[in-house]
């Protein structure tokens, strides 16, 4: 269920309602989570869960590229 929520948060980014994920707001940094901000912010003032869906993407597109070149070597 974890990794099915990280895929569809992954895949869908694009079209979610997230901020820049590389937009930093040096006054709101290290702010709880809480309200709009679910996982809180780092120390540069960045938005966490932004950068998680932005991070898992790229992890995702890694991990089936891995796969695919496996697969056509294995095969």
């Amino acid at each position: 269920m974890i990794l099915g929520t990280l895929v569809t948060t992954a895949v869908l980014s694009p079209w979610l309602p997230l901020q820049n994920p590389f937009e930093q707001r040096l006054e709101e940094r290290l702010s709880p989570p809480g309200g709009d901000r679910w996982f809180g912010r780092d120390g540069k003032g960045r938005d966490l869960l932004s950068r998680v869906a932005h991070g898992a993407r790229i992890s995702l597109a890694v991990g089936l590229i891995t796969v695919g070149i496996s697969a056509v070597v294995g095969v």
